[in-house]
């Protein structure tokens, strides 16, 4: 995960569980200018957030995970790194609408950073979502809720529950 830590103890780390990118239909907030940015820029501003990791968990999609890990992979390579560059350690993940429950229920998936997109296509298609991606309004599994957690353990991630209004 980045930097060596030389020193005995612990380490903070500076962790995101629950970013959205583009791809997300309520990314910005209603902002459409900010729909406009590109992996590059989406990573600059978490590396100056000072993150040391996150977890990208797009609506219903991992459409994003393979590209911001590819501008990474590239700005970690190059041999002048931009004065903003810092060490960031990308999760894969997901945030999944639960399509049996009374009140809107979410669910973020949390993969290992080996793992990219086909990974999340994959757990989605397993739970009934085909369509829709990054839409967080009508898109929602045909699996309910022990299901979808299921389906999430066994392809080796971690779910975390949400409910609305606070996601």
């Amino acid at each position: 995960m980045g930097d060596e830590w030389n020193f005995p103890g612990s380490k903070w780390w500076k962790f995101d569980f629950h970013t959205h990118t583009p791809k997300s239909g309520d990314y910005g907030r209603g902002d459409d200018s900010l729909k406009n940015i590109g992996p590059e820029e989406w990573l600059r501003q978490a590396m100056q957030a000072g993150l040391d990791c996150v977890v990208v968990t797009d609506h219903n999609s991992g459409e994003w995970v393979d590209t911001l890990k590819a501008k990474h992979r590239e700005l970690h390579d190059l041999d002048t790194k931009p004065g903003w560059y810092r060490a960031l350690t990308l999760f894969p993940g997901v945030e999944i609408n639960i399509g049996d429950s009374r009140d809107r229920v979410h669910l973020l998936a949390v993969f290992d950073p080996s793992y990219g997109s086909q990974k999340i296509t994959a757990v989605l298609g397993s739970c009934g979502i085909t369509t829709g991606f990054g839409d967080d309004q009508q898109t929602f599994t045909k699996t309910g809720f022990v299901d979808t957690v299921d389906k999430i353990r066994e392809a080796g991630g971690i779910a975390i529950p949400e409910s609305w209004p606070f996601c």
